[in-house]
Protein backbone atom coordinates (compact mmCIF):
# COMPACT_ATOMS: atom_id res chain seq x y z
CA UNK A 1 0.00 0.00 0.00
CA UNK A 2 2.74 2.70 1.22
CA UNK A 3 6.48 2.68 0.10
CA UNK A 4 6.95 3.85 3.53
CA UNK A 5 5.74 0.68 5.21
CA UNK A 6 8.01 -1.60 6.96
CA UNK A 7 7.36 -5.12 8.60
CA UNK A 8 6.55 -5.53 11.86
CA UNK A 9 6.44 -8.13 14.22
CA UNK A 10 3.25 -10.34 13.23
CA UNK A 11 0.04 -10.04 15.04
CA UNK A 12 -0.93 -11.25 18.37
CA UNK A 13 -3.06 -13.82 16.35
CA UNK A 14 0.14 -14.20 13.77
CA UNK A 15 -0.85 -11.92 10.74
CA UNK A 16 2.20 -9.59 9.24
CA UNK A 17 2.12 -6.37 10.83
CA UNK A 18 3.63 -3.29 9.05
CA UNK A 19 4.83 -0.10 10.41
CA UNK A 20 2.91 2.55 8.29
CA UNK A 21 3.69 6.70 8.56
CA UNK A 22 0.45 8.25 9.93
CA UNK A 23 1.20 12.26 10.50
CA UNK A 24 3.86 14.59 12.01
CA UNK A 25 6.49 11.99 11.67
CA UNK A 26 4.08 9.50 13.85
CA UNK A 27 4.02 5.16 12.55
CA UNK A 28 0.97 3.18 13.53
CA UNK A 29 1.10 -0.69 13.54
CA UNK A 30 -1.40 -2.47 10.99
CA UNK A 31 -1.99 -5.96 9.63
CA UNK A 32 -0.27 -6.07 6.47
CA UNK A 33 -3.56 -7.13 4.82
CA UNK A 34 -6.40 -6.19 6.83
CA UNK A 35 -8.34 -2.85 6.83
CA UNK A 36 -5.61 0.46 6.88
CA UNK A 37 -5.94 3.95 7.33
CA UNK A 38 -7.21 6.28 4.57
CA UNK A 39 -8.61 9.42 3.75
CA UNK A 40 -11.75 8.94 5.42
CA UNK A 41 -10.14 8.35 8.65
CA UNK A 42 -8.29 11.53 8.57
CA UNK A 43 -11.55 13.57 7.60
CA UNK A 44 -13.60 11.92 10.15
CA UNK A 45 -10.54 13.14 12.57
CA UNK A 46 -11.00 16.76 11.23
CA UNK A 47 -15.02 16.87 11.61
CA UNK A 48 -14.49 15.41 15.67
CA UNK A 49 -12.26 18.42 15.85
CA UNK A 50 -14.74 21.24 13.90
CA UNK A 51 -17.56 19.80 16.54
CA UNK A 52 -15.62 20.92 19.59
CA UNK A 53 -12.59 22.54 18.36
CA UNK A 54 -11.19 23.59 22.05
CA UNK A 55 -12.28 20.07 23.43
CA UNK A 56 -8.38 18.45 24.98
CA UNK A 57 -10.02 14.95 25.23
CA UNK A 58 -11.52 12.36 22.49
CA UNK A 59 -13.48 9.37 22.93
CA UNK A 60 -12.87 7.11 19.92
CA UNK A 61 -15.31 3.96 20.19
CA UNK A 62 -14.43 0.89 17.82
CA UNK A 63 -11.13 2.67 17.48
CA UNK A 64 -9.62 -0.27 15.21
CA UNK A 65 -5.76 0.02 15.43
CA UNK A 66 -6.44 4.00 16.40
CA UNK A 67 -5.75 6.33 13.17
CA UNK A 68 -8.86 8.64 14.04
CA UNK A 69 -7.95 8.86 17.37
CA UNK A 70 -4.02 9.57 16.55
CA UNK A 71 -4.61 11.65 13.51
CA UNK A 72 -6.79 13.76 15.97
CA UNK A 73 -4.20 13.56 18.69
CA UNK A 74 -1.27 14.36 16.28
CA UNK A 75 -3.21 17.99 15.89
CA UNK A 76 -3.62 18.61 19.61
CA UNK A 77 -2.12 20.58 22.24
CA UNK A 78 0.27 18.14 24.45
CA UNK A 79 -2.07 17.95 27.24
CA UNK A 80 -5.14 16.90 25.27
CA UNK A 81 -6.14 12.85 25.97
CA UNK A 82 -7.26 9.99 23.73
CA UNK A 83 -9.74 7.26 25.05
CA UNK A 84 -9.76 4.36 22.38
CA UNK A 85 -12.46 1.59 22.74
CA UNK A 86 -12.19 -1.42 20.35
CA UNK A 87 -12.88 -4.37 20.68
CA UNK A 88 -11.01 -6.89 18.76
CA UNK A 89 -7.96 -8.27 20.81
CA UNK A 90 -5.93 -7.81 17.68
CA UNK A 91 -6.45 -4.03 17.10
CA UNK A 92 -5.84 -2.79 20.68
CA UNK A 93 -2.80 -4.97 20.91
CA UNK A 94 -1.61 -3.05 17.61
CA UNK A 95 -2.88 0.05 18.93
CA UNK A 96 -1.31 -0.45 22.23
CA UNK A 97 2.24 -0.81 20.77
CA UNK A 98 1.78 1.97 18.37
CA UNK A 99 0.85 4.34 21.71
CA UNK A 100 4.32 2.35 23.04
CA UNK A 101 6.43 3.55 19.83
CA UNK A 102 4.91 6.91 20.27
CA UNK A 103 5.73 7.60 24.10
CA UNK A 104 2.06 8.23 24.50
CA UNK A 105 1.12 6.54 27.33
CA UNK A 106 0.03 9.46 29.69
CA UNK A 107 -2.04 10.56 26.59
CA UNK A 108 -3.84 7.40 25.49
CA UNK A 109 -6.04 5.19 27.49
CA UNK A 110 -7.28 1.84 26.02
CA UNK A 111 -9.86 -0.40 26.71
CA UNK A 112 -10.43 -3.62 25.51
CA UNK A 113 -14.33 -3.97 25.27
CA UNK A 114 -17.13 -2.64 23.31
Amino acid sequence: RSLSAVPAAPSLLGKPVVLDRLCRGWQIHQVKNGYRFNGDDLLLAREAWRAKANSKRLLDLGAGTGSVGLFWLAQQPHEAELTAVEAQEESVELLSRTVKLLKLEQRVQLINGD
